[in-house]
């Protein structure tokens, strides 16, 4: 749908991350489209006079619902939209009134990055895509390549990981028995735990690469299922503690036989298991972040827009 909204723009733009880019007269422009409000807005970096209440008398005469605001060599037109579809339609006519208006009173295109008036590509700056001048397309590379030489530099001192990994996990299990303890299910904790194994790894080890991130991992899931294990073993030791002289160690060894007979047991095991996991998961996403600042080579490349 967006490359089809995006091939009926005026300009031959490009949609990209829900936006479309385009060159127009002369000028970079961006559009997005706000599904919340049902408004749009089109984007343009220029410099010129701060005062445009004749572009606004000029755009009430196309549509009484677009209006324009500049601050800072920023000017957006926000206009209403009641469906994505109508992009074209409402913004065709605008782009050409606002271009040829910006050319009269003599509106210079910017670079988004530096400022100055340059020339400018359509750039992807490892995921984000904007109009950059080469200067800024240059030194946006240097930058990163220095970067990824300090990452690539920096040792990282497994043992030590290690032990930050179960550090980081403690404060997590303590509110997960904490919540245990109240009857409030702790299975959300998993979120913690992860993120107290991945940051607490990569703090003792100064770094995290592939075996710290494979490490932080396996200690996480094993201490979210650790704390599992002892919360079911605490429920069992609570139902029957009235009954027989038992502590929870007893009960911790007597769960297999209630797995294996106890169908309300093994129900209410399998589903905190679940959700352990499941939140474990989620929380593994942390680990993959502060592994990729590590490891990854922040992709720049020019994007064609004929």
């Amino acid at each position: 749908m967006g490359k089809k909204i995006a091939n009926k723009i005026k300009g031959n733009f490009k949609y990209y991350y829900g936006t479309y880019f385009g060159k127009y007269n002369g000028y970079d422009i961006s559009i997005r489209y706000d599904y919340a409000s049902m408004l749009y807005n089109i984007y343009f970096n220029v410099k010129g006079s701060t005062n445009i209440d004749k572009l606004n008398k000029l755009l009430s005469k196309i549509d009484e619902y677009a209006v324009a605001k500049y601050n800072n060599n920023n000017l957006t037109i926000t206009e209403a939209c009641d469906s994505s579809k109508d992009i074209p339609n409402l913004a065709n006519n605008i782009l050409d009134e606002v271009t040829t208006y910006l050319g009269k009173n003599k509106y210079k295109n910017l670079c988004k990055m530096c400022g100055e008036e340059s020339e400018t590509f359509l750039v992807d700056i490892d995921g984000n895509v904007m109009y950059a001048c080469d200067k800024c397309i240059r030194k946006t590379s240097e930058k990163y390549e220095k970067e990824l030489e300090e990452k690539n530099s920096i040792k990282e001192d497994i043992f030590l990981g290690i032990i930050g990994a179960i550090v980081g996990c403690i404060p997590g299990l303590i509110i997960w028995f904490i919540l245990s303890y109240l009857r409030i299910d702790p299975t959300v904790i998993g979120l913690i735990i992860m993120l107290g194994s991945a940051y607490f790894y990569r703090w003792f080890a100064n770094s995290m690469k592939l075996p710290g991130l494979i490490i932080s991992l396996l200690i996480g899931f094993v201490a979210i299922i650790f704390a599992n294990e002892i919360t079911n073993a605490y429920a069992l030791y609570t139902d029957y503690v009235n009954q027989y002289n038992i502590n929870i160690f007893d009960a911790y060894k007597a769960m297999p036989y209630y797995l294996g007979n106890n169908e309300l047991f093994r129900s209410s095991y399998n589903q905190s298991l679940t959700l352990s996991i499941m939140f474990g998961i989620f929380g593994g996403l942390t680990n993959l972040g502060v592994y990729r600042r590590y490891i990854a080579n922040n992709k720049i490349k020019k994007l064609e827009v004929k």
